[in-house]
């Protein structure tokens, strides 16, 4: 998987690609890929690591969380569904979180906008 396309396209949906966004969600989500607490509380509770919601202002770290979480519930939706994880199986997980595939729909505005991104900037997955 080219990691570098995926986090640049959730970066530019979530952001804008502004390394210092204003939070989001009512201040709930930081940082340039949007991310909530309970995101960086699963990867820690996965990879035995000691990030904190504030270091998802941080791009590197905030970098770091997002690919080892697609990474690990990508795996899981292999486990699950028999299916490989796609670049749009990343996007719905990001957004939608690890059960996302038991609710589809709920995640496809997200896709569309990923396929803006993708269209507009002419990125290769």
């Amino acid at each position: 998987m080219n990691w570098a396309s995926i986090l640049f396209i959730i970066a530019m949906v979530e952001s804008g690609g502004d390394p210092t966004p204003p939070d989001g969600d009512n201040g709930k989500a930081f940082g340039i890929y949007q991310i909530h607490a309970g995101y960086v509380q699963d990867v820690n509770r996965v990879y035995g690591t000691t990030y904190t919601h504030e270091d998802m202002r941080k791009r590197e770290k905030a970098e770091d969380v997002v690919i080892k979480y697609l990474a690990y519930w990508g795996a899981r939706y292999e486990i699950n569904t028999g299916n490989q994880p796609t670049a749009e199986v990343y996007f719905r997980l990001h957004n939608g979180g690890c059960h996302f595939w038991k609710k589809t729909h709920l995640t496809d505005g997200y896709v569309r906008k990923c396929e803006k991104v993708i269209e507009r900037y002419g990125v290769r997955l």
